[in-house]
């Protein structure tokens, strides 16, 4: 959903939930604005950018696509190390970070999807090919979790397997090293119309099998992600 990041926030446009809906990715008319938001977010102006290519390829020569924006990602081959970096935290009585993007706070709800979540949607897309094609859907968790929420969900996870862990520190003063929006959450009202088989699993039932995954893994108990 980093696409969102390079894109007008006068022309965002949301749900009955206050989620961000997929017709919202649009640029300034002002090219100075499209440098600034360039210069701030690189990785969601490039994506922005293929986004177009992808578009006009496929208005004027049939190329098929269908693009999936996703938030941040947690759950099995997570793969920017921010997941295990929060782990380890939680596991050693690191304080978690609270400071988030922009103006989001900690009664902000966020957008995470479940990293199967989105191999199971990848798989209705290809099933529904013809109804998807030319269209960009965001996918993420039905529920929008605050931070604060969604790290206490990690660390009562891991108290079950360890009664001694130490209790949950947040410490305001820090960055969360997860969060990497700042406009929060996004709808999935157009993933659940055009693909009516795609199942969200329950945000705490994930961060469960999560917890339970990364703990057999080579990144658990790692010092040098503290």
């Amino acid at each position: 959903d980093s696409v969102y990041m390079a894109c007008d926030r006068e022309r965002f446009v949301r749900d009955a939930q206050g989620r961000l809906r997929e017709e919202s990715a649009v640029r300034p008319s002002d090219i100075k604005e499209r440098d600034a938001l360039h210069e701030a977010d690189e990785y969601g102006s490039f994506k922005k950018a293929l986004e177009t290519d992808l578009e006009e390829a496929y208005e004027e020569h049939q190329f098929p696509f269908t693009s999936l924006r996703i938030p941040d990602v947690f759950g099995p081959f997570e793969n920017t190390g921010r997941q295990p970096r929060l782990l380890n935290k939680l596991a050693g009585g690191v304080p978690i970070g609270t400071s988030l993007p922009g103006e989001l706070t900690g009664s902000s709800g966020l957008g995470v999807v479940y990293s199967k979540d989105v191999a199971n949607a990848i798989i209705q897309v290809l099933a529904e090919r013809e109804r998807v094609l030319g269209t960009h859907i965001n996918l993420s968790a039905s529920e929008t979790p605050t931070w604060p929420e969604f790290v206490a969900m990690f660390h009562r996870e891991l108290a079950k397997a360890d009664p001694s862990l130490a209790r949950l520190r947040l410490d305001p003063s820090r960055d969360s090293e997860f969060v990497s929006v700042d406009f929060g959450a996004i709808s999935i009202e157009k993933a659940q119309r055009l693909l009516p088989d795609w199942e969200q699993t329950p945000v705490a039932v994930a961060v469960a099998h999560t917890v339970r995954w990364s703990q057999t893994t080579a990144q658990w108990g790692r010092q040098d992600e503290l």
